[in-house]
Formats: structure tokens, sequence, C-alpha cells
């Protein structure tokens, strides 16, 4: 294996790689169009499905070469039907991202504002959805990586239930990290990236779907020509092309990351794990679970 000076990298992603990560990069050229690339394919998708606490039956796994901010843009875009909308649940920066990305696709946006790192008022969010019927989605940040926020995503979840909504929840900085089921809790759509807390190379996002979901969206009007989900998914691109739209190389690594679970430091803003962890427990105690180390709110 080569060796590769290890350094840790004070920020909240990309996270530091293991040696097996970097070396599982180094192998001999695949074509993106042979069975090798389709198995490595396959059983990446459904490794990610698990790590969701999905069912294969039931959820599938799209994947996109792209940031965290392609899997965002590519779900609003490709799931909220003409002439209903959106709800965003905003407290901090990436909340605003979902509702500056309806904005540029001009969907119909109903901002739930809080204060950065404020708790969400469930009463108000209900409230908000009852007053607006125009309403088929509900999008919120589950861990704010801008506050280090951990929005309350089961009560949440159990209101789009009770209300019939389509649930959006970007997980890019929690799943792996603290426990997310995808089942449970009636997400439709879960964000994710390779370079936080599962550790793997930055460049590689994805969107746990239900299938019943994703197919609907298919027959929506497109809204975008490559950042679509029906359009990466077997129904779609291999459908139309042969293969998604995906480089052979990106996805390798993720075969050799497991979920980072013993270590929910990675979950902390970049300006807190700069502090010692003594510190932070003495001065965040009234908002920090000082076992798992992230802001949880009161």
């Amino acid at each position: 294996m080569i060796s590769v000076a290890r350094k840790i990298l004070l920020n909240p992603g990309p996270a530091t790689t293991t040696d097996t990560v970097k070396a599982a990069l180094v192998v001999p050229d695949i074509c993106p169009r042979e069975q090798e690339f389709v198995e490595v394919m396959r059983q990446v998708r459904q490794d990610l499905v698990q790590i969701a606490g999905g069912d294969v039956d039931f959820h599938t796994c799209v994947l996109l070469a792209g940031s965290g901010t392609a899997a965002m843009d590519a779900v609003l875009n490709s799931v909220i039907p003409p002439n209903r909308g959106v709800a965003v649940i905003n407290n901090g920066a990436y909340g605003a991202r979902l509702a500056e990305i309806a904005r540029c696709y001009q969907l119909p946006l109903v901002e739930i504002n809080f204060a950065w790192g404020a708790w969400p008022d469930l009463e108000l969010i209900d409230q908000t959805i009852q007053s607006n019927p125009e309403i088929s989605h509900l999008a919120l940040v589950h861990h704010e990586t801008s506050t280090g926020m951990l929005n309350p995503l089961p009560e949440i979840a159990a209101l789009a239930q009770d209300r019939g909504l389509s649930l959006i929840v970007d997980a890019i900085s929690s799943l792996g990290g603290v426990p997310v089921d995808v089942r449970q809790q009636h997400i439709d759509y879960l964000l994710c990236t390779s370079n936080k807390c599962l550790q793997g190379m930055a460049g590689l996002s994805w969107v746990i779907c239900r299938r019943e979901a994703l197919e609907q969206s298919g027959e929506l009007p497109g809204r975008s020509y490559y950042l679509n989900l029906y359009q990466q998914t077997a129904s779609g691109a291999i459908a139309r092309i042969g293969r998604p739209w995906l480089p052979a190389s990106i996805s390798s690594d993720l075969k050799h990351c497991s979920p980072r679970r013993s270590s929910p430091l990675c979950l902390l803003p970049s300006w807190s794990r700069m502090i010692p962890i003594t510190i932070l427990a003495d001065c965040m105690t009234p908002f920090i679970n000082v076992d798992l180390l992230f802001i949880q709110g009161s």
C-alpha cells in the first residue's frame, strides 16, 4: 500500500480519509459500459440504502457526480409538480441554500424562517403548512453544519406524515454520524455526500429515494437535463444511453468507507472543532449532548 502523510482537517468536510480509501482509487482503468462497473455501482447503491435504514425493495439510491449542492439541486428541480410548492425550514446557511435553489427554479416556495441556530417551532411549521394548501413537499436540513444544530427530524417527519407531505431531508453532514432511518421516518428523499461522516473522497453525492415517489417524478416535466433524478436511474439514463451519467472512478472508494458513528465530532462546525473538548463542554452544556458532541437544542 502506498504510504501517504496523514493530515487532520479541522473542518466539517471533506473529512480526513484513511489509507485504504486512498488506495482504493489506485485501480486499473474500468469501462463504465462493462458489467464489472455495473456490479460496483449496484453494490455501492445497495450499501448506501442500507446505511440509511432503507429496504432495497422499496428504496433506491441515485448517484450523482457532484457536491452536496448538486443533490439539493437535483431533488428540488425533479420532484415538485407544476402548480404545487415546497416549504423549506430555514434556520441556517444550508436551509437558506435549499430556499435559494427553489427560487432559482421559480418553484412556489414557502420559507419558514427561524434565527440561525434557533430550535424550529413545530406549531408554527404546522400552521404554515395548513395555511398554504399548495405545499406538496417539506424540506429541511437534518444537521445544520453552519451552526451545529441537529434539527428535530423525528418530530418534523411525523408532522409531514400527518399532513400528507412528501419529505425531503438534507442529511449531508449527519448520515453515518447519527441514526437516520428513511423507513421509520417516512423520508421520500434523503440527500448525502461521500466526504463527510462516511469519510470518502469528495465529488460524489447521492439521494436515497422511495421507489414509488421517484417513479412518479419521472412523469413530471423536466427542469434540468443532467441533474434530473429520474433520468439518472436505470429507468432513465440506462434505458436511454446504456449507463448512468457517472464517472467510473468516483464510486470505487466508497466500498472501503464505513459510517462514522464512533466519531460524531465531525458534526461540529469548523470553529468549534478548534476548541478543546473540555472548553466546549463547559461553555455549551445547556445546548450540547456531551456524549455525542453536537448541538441538539433545548
